[in-house]
């Protein structure tokens, strides 16, 4: 773990190393008294010059330090000698005083603070004043084992200079011009499909109020009236030209009743529109919380200190899981669909080229535009978006695109470059690779025997533990709720272990092994019939899910957990938490799964099924 006192020590650092700058000559124990001094002093909420005016009664001298320009040391000087707060403002007018937003980050937790200042004092007197307070005091050594040793970023601003603004330059002139032709064509599709279809079935509908209401008690029986009466809609719109069809695919109106209903025959399945909504809550929740200790928190020893190592923040931290139960929706849904479409003539006696060609193209097409227009309103719009003192930071992560968007248009971003593109869209990448090698090979073996099918999905889970297993022992890394971090150091962990495709494959293999369940009517008449087969699969489904969620609070007690555990953590625990899902998936299939099942399945019916689409958006914009 970071040594969490190094950061602090930091950071209150920030707000006196200015003012000690003036007298750079101070002797070791001065330094260590003044330290002390300053954090007993912040913690008091003494302002920096009472802090230093303070402390200088007790004779810290020398003579003036060569780092900072002369102006600058005379101003902070000047304003040391001032008393507060009498005269303070008197000095830090608007045109003689700037904002200076400071950060320090080992890679993944940053240490902020805010200093006003004399504008005298450029960003580069302001970092050799740090350094020079880093080699006097002796902390460089500690600081570069905590991963902080390499230097500030400083951004001041003043009257004449408010917040870093970025040229409009060509990329985000294009997103302007698409965003504004894709709006058009949404407003004029609405508009379009309102005053040309809308209105002629509204009398139909009205007509037909009295019998949606008596039906409104049978949830099934609504669902199909409604689903009639869109199709019979939809029928209509067919007939009109291609140009009109193209205006009309844009419209809020058809789009929205394709979001809220469903053509799939088996109702069974609908219970995975709860499951997708709530997995995505909960992946938005953690990103919110992981991200945003990029970017750094104000109140740092509070986070890491007295919340992350509590028992409700583990279902937080377990967020992660979320992303796996995504990766065992897929593998099933795909693979069911594989397993139907097999057993179909087109395949059995048509080119087999031809059908997995399209197979492959038909879902880069169909993810492909959305995924790409959130790239690139990501990388060139939504940086200039937004403002402020701390809108460096946003910049600074949009900015990796710059030389790895490629590699995210062939969903290969988790395989090179290391540093990718919106890195939370490694999802994609990996969902990319197992849909064109993984799921098609598990449903040829499976129909060519079942057991090849079992035994490949076997194999998977092998190579899920074995790589997790034996990355994590060979670079000492830890788990994805210690932050990854070893000793303070930045690991490899994200690159090497959270997002390759073949440490995450665990997940999408449970999803293959439940379409080869419900394949199986043998086993799927069992787990619907036989009551003690049930309860056993949710009492293991429950012990499972919650022993991975919160066995990470155990690593908090003591000296943690060893680079053993975090290897046995690693190679079992996402794995490990989608199978206790997937028993629970597959008595919700089977026609039972109580209350949670019911609940689940009432998303649909309160227009929460939108969120399946949305859920896309959502994720690929979570970050902001």
């Amino acid at each position: 773990m970071v040594r969490l006192n190094q950061i602090i020590t930091i950071v209150t650092i920030f707000v006196l190393v200015l003012a000690i700058v003036v007298d750079a000559r101070v002797s070791r124990p001065d330094l260590h008294k003044l330290v002390d001094f300053t954090k007993q002093s912040i913690a008091s909420g003494a302002s920096l010059v009472n802090v230093y005016s303070t402390f200088e009664q007790q004779q810290i001298g020398g003579s003036s330090s060569e780092s900072i320009s002369p102006q600058c040391e005379t101003d902070l000087y000047a304003l040391s000698k001032l008393k507060y707060p009498s005269s303070f403002e008197s000095i830090l007018l608007s045109n003689v005083s700037q904002y200076c937003a400071v950060t320090t980050d080992n890679g993944f937790v940053t240490a902020l603070a805010a200093l006003c200042l004399p504008s005298s004092c450029s960003e580069t007197d302001i970092n050799m004043a740090l350094q020079t307070l880093i080699n006097m005091t002796g902390m460089a050594p500690y600081l570069e084992e905590a991963g902080l040793g390499g230097g500030f970023d400083i951004h001041c601003y003043s009257g004449d200079n408010l917040t870093d603004k970025l040229p409009m330059t060509a990329g985000p002139i294009v997103m302007i011009i698409l965003c504004s032709i894709i709006a058009a064509f949404v407003c004029a599709g609405t508009i379009a499909e309102y005053y040309l279809y809308t209105h002629k079935a509204i009398a139909k509908k009205n007509q037909d109020t009295e019998s949606y209401r008596i039906s409104s008690n049978k949830n099934d029986d609504w669902e199909k009236n409604q689903i009639n009466h869109n199709s019979s809609y939809q029928g209509d719109m067919k007939e009109a030209s291609t140009p009109l069809q193209i205006l009309l695919a844009f419209s809020l109106i058809q789009n929205y009743h394709s979001f809220t209903t469903s053509s799939s025959d088996k109702k069974h399945f609908d219970v995975l529109d709860g499951i997708r909504f709530f997995g995505t809550c909960w992946v938005v929740i953690g990103h919110n919380i992981l991200f945003n200790i990029n970017f750094g928190y104000d109140n740092l020893q509070t986070v890491l200190v007295n919340i992350v190592p509590t028992v409700p923040f583990q279902l937080i931290s377990a967020a992660e899981f979320a992303v796996d139960t995504f990766f065992m929706l897929s593998g099933f849904l795909v693979c069911n669909s594989l397993l139907q479409q097999l057993e179909k003539a087109t395949y059995i006696d048509g080119p087999k080229y031809k059908f997995w060609l399209k197979y492959i193209v038909h879902r880069y097409i169909r993810l492909s535009p959305l995924y790409f227009f959130m790239l690139f309103f990501f990388w060139k719009l939504s940086p200039q978006i937004g403002s402020g003192p701390w809108w460096f930071g946003y910049y600074s992560v949009a900015s990796s695109c710059e030389n790895s968007w490629w590699s995210n248009l062939l969903y290969i971003n988790t395989l090179y470059p290391q540093t990718s593109c919106m890195g939370w869209s490694w999802y994609l990448g990996d969902d990319m690779i197992y849909y064109i090698f993984v799921a098609p090979i598990a449903a040829v073996l499976y129909k060519k025997n079942k057991k090849f099918g079992v035994a490949f999905v076997f194999v998977l889970f092998a190579i899920t533990f074995t790589t997790n297993f034996w990355i994590t022992l060979k670079y000492k890394l830890n788990t994805f709720f210690e932050f990854t971090q070893l000793q303070g150091k930045v690991t490899n962990f994200t690159t090497d272990i959270y997002q390759k495709p073949w440490t995450r494959v665990g997940a999408y293999a449970v999803g293959l092994a439940m379409a080869m369940i419900v394949d199986t009517p043998v086993i799927m008449r069992v787990i619907k019939n036989k009551a003690p087969v049930r309860y056993l699969s949710y009492i293991i489904a429950l012990g499972i899910t919650t022993f991975f969620t919160f066995i990470s609070y155990n690593s908090y007690i003591g000296d943690g957990w060893s680079t053993l555990h975090n290897a046995f953590f690693n190679a079992s625990g996402h794995t490990g938490f989608v199978i206790g899902a997937g028993l629970f998936i597959i008595t919700a299939f089977a026609g039972r799964g109580g209350i949670v099942a019911w609940f689940c399945r009432c998303c649909r019916h309160l227009d929460i099924q939108p969120c399946n689409f949305f859920g896309m958006c959502l994720y690929s914009s979570s970050y902001n």
